[in-house]
């Protein structure tokens, strides 16, 4: 008997551990960043940087003339420089969040 109520207390542990590691819920790893030109009087180039390192932008995008004033990206956690024709503005992007930037060109 005592072997029978072992066995069902292992498997019954062995059910739930793997319930729990299935049924967690995912972890969100990336932001929206929202880049707002106030007015845009001419077409914007948008660039975005990891902050801190040069090199290649991680994203990039226009804001057209008499056209949609912002434009937004799905970005890793992290801080980022973001490039509006020459003016910059840092931002850091948290989990699960979304962040707006506004430039009034």
């Amino acid at each position: 008997m005592k072997k029978l109520i072992i066995r069902v207390v292992i498997i019954s542990l062995a059910f739930c551990t793997l319930f729990y590691v299935t049924g967690c819920s995912k972890v969100e790893l990336t932001g929206t960043l929202v880049v707002t030109v106030y007015e845009p009087t001419e077409d914007h180039t948008i660039s975005v940087y990891p902050w801190g390192e040069g090199g290649k932008s991680v994203g990039q995008g226009v804001i057209e003339k008499g056209g949609d004033r912002s434009i937004s990206f799905k970005l890793n956690m992290g801080n980022y420089n973001v490039d509006c024709d020459g003016y910059y503005k840092s931002v850091q992007v948290r989990p699960g969040e979304e962040v707006t930037l506004t430039f009034l060109k």
